[in-house]
């Protein structure tokens, strides 16, 4: 079934002409011409992937004329050595100068074409013969085998494609011919998503997925409930919201939504989850005995050593007494996470009793390295209210060095090495008994964490023990059929964990974004009614910051913990122009640079380092460590930022402020946030910065001062921000700086100036501008390319909050996305 859904696949793809679909793209079209409005409901599954499957070809399209990101696509000549015919497709044998193969996967999807598809006077000829080819694998060091579609029917009757299809056919069947050969993009991504949308029918919660509404008979046999003094010990340590979001599932929903707004503690929420998943028990059982609660504790390095040895024995050597019943040997697995009628385990430690099988998945690995992080430093809590270190596996690549105690690499190194006893015989092991044990390892494991994409490897497919709960974070930030792909091989319940008013999914294609396909399964099961657990107390903003966003994004239900106000007090909260929250009103020009896209705003650059430069100068200890940050919607404006701190500041004073994208504070957070709107144009739109997400992200980075520095009359022109500038009005904190700015501002912190008085006139005014604003048009390039990338692997760690129930952010750090003109062979 695989095989003919990917088959079905490549035939779709290997047809297309890429001049043609190049083409279409300079005219504003797309690969395909029949898109449908994602709907919030579906009447079935046939619907369902109707919908689905031509937007997902239609991102397939942008991404093959994008290019993979970070990637220089580089034509490289090629000799085809053999060709095979092999059902509808043929297989090419490419051979390559020594060491360019390696520059070639499976699953790339290459572009071959007969001349240079990178040089202007080869266009035509590089337009006539070329085809598309899909990378099977390495034939020895020196060639790559390249699947491709070269049959007459593969275009429909189309007079041209059928011409260059037979002429490639021609060309290609000609022995030692030459060629040129150059990487698009990988389609492992595309090619998980189209398995996964199509094995929907095989969903034991496709009702949920089709209607958007929850299920009438729970997932589980039986209700589960949460030990007694596990219970005590977190209502001691989760606030209501949170609580109520960790036991949402113990009734059997078989989909849970848990919606974590900035700074309420997301990534502690699942911690407490996983416990809970780990040590509920059926109602009714014996495991209900009052137990008395132990009081918790933080876990000391040599401690997570010791109990992680304990927990994971087989890594010296010893027997693995975890799990010692298994599934098949009771029937009942399924049923309770496996909780019921099964045999005594055997106990290791203080904790006791039978685990559930979970899967965390998020849509990046520095998202899912930061759980992992966590998971490794704070442990979860047993069912007698103890920290515990869990069983851990990370799969999957890009793994940060921090967590690579637990990659499946390690563990499998380690166990090859005990077992075998030297690394040479480890090395000499055959192929099927390494796959044994990276699958014992999975399914020995309690926990195992996997990007959404790589969850649809063929190794977790493989697997006997299937998966009870899987956790998605960051649910708000994928398409849907990307979640989908950690769902097909089969659970009992899912959580999707994120926030849809915060960053949306990543799509390179307007076209299918204005057919909502960047709407994720969250946000649509939301919009359409669905049941959503909201944590409502942040432990991150100053109640000063955390106000406007709490009333715009959350209609008011977003509170500010216990003790935040007075843990967020900073010295330079005595000059209001310093926050905790200030708006300059500063008018500015916006342009675009010379061979860019994008847009900067050199006015609002001079008042951003202005303003840094005045509160380093009267506190120097913002010097000393990275506690500002500086943000803008803009890669260009954000690029033209870092030169001018590095021009000002020098190479080590700019190391210590934090500039990046929108994008990439997603998850962040600083003490000090400075932020550039760019957008200065009265008369027009004003873009991709009116997305009421970016607006959300960006004013929430802070912890103890955000300033807006903007241009107050272009940016009312959308609602939100008209709102902003009104609140800030009527708080006192809206600043009109005239130049120099140095100047002005030294008058303002000395109490010469102050911040404009508003008067009912110009509220009213104000009021009647902000009634005509127009909805945002998200037309700019920077949309759905401005990501700025970290170190591959990196995991951008924010100070500890005080409040003990919040101590760290998710990650979120997008890779930076291609643009037209990345390279010739996009025109």
């Amino acid at each position: 079934m695989e095989d003919q859904l990917l088959s079905q696949l490549h035939r779709i793809l290997l047809s297309w002409d890429y001049w043609e679909l190049s083409a279409k793209a300079d005219e504003g079209e797309g690969a395909i011409d029949d898109l449908r409005q994602v709907p919030g409901t579906f009447k079935s599954v046939e619907e369902y992937i109707s919908v689905f499957s031509p937007l997902v070809l239609e991102e397939c399209g942008a991404l093959l004329l994008r290019g993979e990101e970070g990637e220089s696509m580089e034509p490289h000549p090629a000799v085809v050595s053999q060709n095979t015919k092999k059902g509808d497709f043929t297989i090419l044998r490419l051979s390559l100068h020594p060491g360019i193969s390696r520059l070639y996967h499976e699953n790339d999807m290459v572009l071959i074409s007969k001349e240079d598809p990178n040089t202007d006077e080869n266009l035509t000829a590089s337009s006539e013969l070329h085809v598309l080819g899909f990378i099977m694998g390495h034939e020895g060091e020196q060639s790559i085998s390249v699947r491709v579609l070269l049959s007459d029917d593969s275009q429909a009757g189309n007079a041209k494609g059928t011409a260059r299809i037979k002429a490639m056919r021609h060309g290609l069947g000609l022995a030692n011919s030459c060629w040129y050969v150059m990487k698009l993009c990988s389609m492992s991504t595309i090619s998980r998503e189209w398995l996964a949308l199509h094995s929907a029918a095989a969903l034991s919660f496709k009702d949920i997925l089709l209607t958007a509404q929850p299920s009438v008979e729970p997932s589980l046999n039986q209700q589960l409930l949460v030990p007694q003094a596990m219970r005590e010990s977190m209502e001691m340590e989760y606030n209501g919201s949170q609580m109520q979001a960790v036991t949402s599932g113990l009734n059997g929903t078989a989909v849970v939504l848990i919606q974590g707004p900035p700074g309420t503690g997301k990534t502690r929420t699942i911690l407490g989850l996983l416990s809970i998943i780990m040590h509920s028990v059926p109602a009714g059982s014996a495991g209900l005995a009052p137990v008395k609660p132990v009081a918790t504790h933080q876990l000391k390095l040599e401690d997570c050593q010791r109990l992680y040895v304990t927990a994971s024995p087989w890594i010296c050597g010893r027997p693995n007494p975890r799990d010692a019943v298994r599934p098949w040997e009771t029937g009942n697995f399924s049923d309770a996470f496996g909780l019921l009628d099964v045999a005594p385990p055997r106990v290791v430690g203080p904790d006791s009793g039978p685990k559930a099988h979970a899967l965390i998945c998020a849509p990046s690995n520095s998202a899912l390295d930061e759980i992992v992080i966590r998971l490794l430093a704070q442990g979860l809590m047993n069912k007698q209210g103890q920290v515990y270190p869990p069983s851990i596996v990370r799969v999957g690549l890009s793994v940060h060095h921090s967590v690579q105690s637990v990659a499946l690499d390690t563990l499998v190194e380690a166990k090859l090495q005990t077992s075998q006893g030297t690394k040479d015989n480890a090395q000499r092991i055959g192929r099927a008994e390494m796959e044994r044990i990276r699958l014992g390892i999975l399914e020995d494991a309690n926990i195992v964490c996997s990007t959404l994409s790589f969850a649809g490897s063929g190794i977790f497919a493989r697997m006997s023990r299937r998966f009870d709960v899987i956790i998605i974070d960051e649910a708000a930030q994928a398409v849907e059929p990307s979640t989908l792909v950690p769902l097909v091989n089969g659970c009992k319940q899912v959580y999707l964990v994120g926030d849809p008013v915060q960053l949306p999914a990543t799509v390179i294609s307007k076209r299918a974004v204005s057919f909502g396909y960047d709407v994720s399964l969250f946000k649509r099961l939301q919009s359409s009614g669905y049941p959503v657990q909201i944590l409502d107390v942040q432990y991150r903003m100053h109640p000063e910051i955390c106000v406007f966003p709490s009333n715009e994004f959350y209609a008011g239900a977003l509170k500010t913990g216990e003790g935040v106000e007075t843990s967020t007090v900073r010295p330079w909260h005595e000059h209001q122009c310093f926050g905790p929250f200030a708006f300059y009103d500063v008018a500015g020009k916006e342009m675009v640079p010379a061979g860019s896209s994008s847009l900067v705003n050199r006015v609002e650059v001079e008042m951003v380092l202005c303003i840094y430069r005045e509160l380093v100068h009267r506190y120097p200890q913002l010097k000393r460590t990275p506690a500002v940050a500086v943000i803008s919607p803009y890669k260009a404006q954000v690029k033209l930022l870092r030169e001018k701190f590095t021009e000002a500041l020098g190479k080590e004073g700019a190391k210590m402020v934090d500039i990046n994208t929108i994008d990439g504070f997603q998850g962040r957070e600083k003490d000090v946030a400075i932020f550039s709107a760019v957008r200065s144009r009265v008369g027009g739109s004003i873009g991709f910065v009116a997305d009421e997400r970016r607006i959300n992200v960006g004013l929430t980075r802070a912890r103890s001062a955000l300033i807006v520095i903007g241009n107050a009359r272009a940016l009312q022109r959308d609602q939100r921000w008209g709102n902003l500038v009104r609140h800030a009005s009527l708080h006192k904190c809206l600043y009109r700086p005239v130049k120099p700015f140095s100047e002005y501002l030294a008058k303002v912190v000395d109490g010469q100036l102050g911040p404009a008085q508003p008067n009912s006139e110009d509220l009213k005014a104000q009021e009647e501008f902000v009634a005509q604003a127009e909805p945002g048009v998200y037309d700019d390039e920077d949309a759905c390319s401005d990501y700025e990338e970290l170190a591959p692997g990196v995991v951008p760690h924010a100070a500890p909050v005080p409040d003990t129930r919040e101590r760290g952010a998710a990650s979120k750090a997008q890779a930076a996305a291609g643009t037209a003109g990345k390279r010739k062979a996009r025109r």
